[in-house]
């Protein structure tokens, strides 16, 4: 009987559930959601250069994005919430296919970056979608290790560069499902090379699936 009646057993059993007084997400959900599973598909993946480029770099640069086409990685968790003005957020937890591109994720602190939307609430109108927004930097610095997704292989890195990104979600929620499509821009400058820049740009499809409870 310990087990039930004890004071340690009451408290287990008989503390009420915490009511979550913020805004709801969307209809059926509270004001936070854990993610449990999902995927980011990209389905396309280009680059540009403001300056030409040997066509042996050419070359790599276009089998680099014909690699990245058809890249998959998996949500594995994740949490979406209202911030302290009301904001929704979000925050992805995936895999990686590469040990070296998981360092380099967490080394770069890409795998705390959150997406940020300005909508009252999560869509569920095709017309409609809500639109999830990130910005961020990243710097590498000469001899950092990094991975080639071309070679699949890591290799250093020969000269420093700093990379601005711009992202953004847009997609719709049917019952514990949040999917749509995504963008993404990279815009690379070399200091020891001035004027020059690279952009990259992909875009794709993402889904998470929710939890409502």
């Amino acid at each position: 009987m310990e087990g039930l009646l004890s004071p340690l057993a009451i408290r287990r059993d008989c503390i009420p559930p915490k009511v979550d007084l913020g805004t709801p997400l969307a209809s059926g959900f509270r004001s936070s959601a854990e993610m449990l599973r999902g995927f980011i598909s990209y389905s396309n993946f280009a680059w540009e250069c403001n300056f030409p480029l040997p066509d042996p770099q050419r070359a790599a640069l276009d089998e680099m994005c014909r690699k990245m086409k058809g890249l998959r990685s998996t949500v594995i968790g994740g949490k979406v919430w209202r911030d302290e003005t009301s904001r929704i957020r979000a925050k992805l937890n995936w895999t990686l296919p590469h040990e070296e591109m998981l360092k380099f994720a967490q080394d770069k602190n890409l795998l705390d970056i959150e997406y940020i939307s300005l909508s009252s609430s999560i869509s569920n109108d095709q017309n409609r979608p809500t639109i999830f927004d990130v910005v961020g930097r990243i710097s590498i610095i000469q001899g950092e290790i990094l991975f080639d997704i071309l070679r699949w292989d890591t290799q250093v890195a020969g000269i420093a560069m700093a990379m601005n990104y711009r992202g953004q979600a847009s997609g719709i929620i049917e019952g514990s499902r949040f999917y749509g499509e995504f963008q993404a821009e990279y815009e690379s400058k070399f200091p020891v090379i001035p004027g020059f820049i690279m952009g990259m740009f992909g875009m794709g499809n993402f889904e998470v699936e929710l939890d409502s409870r």
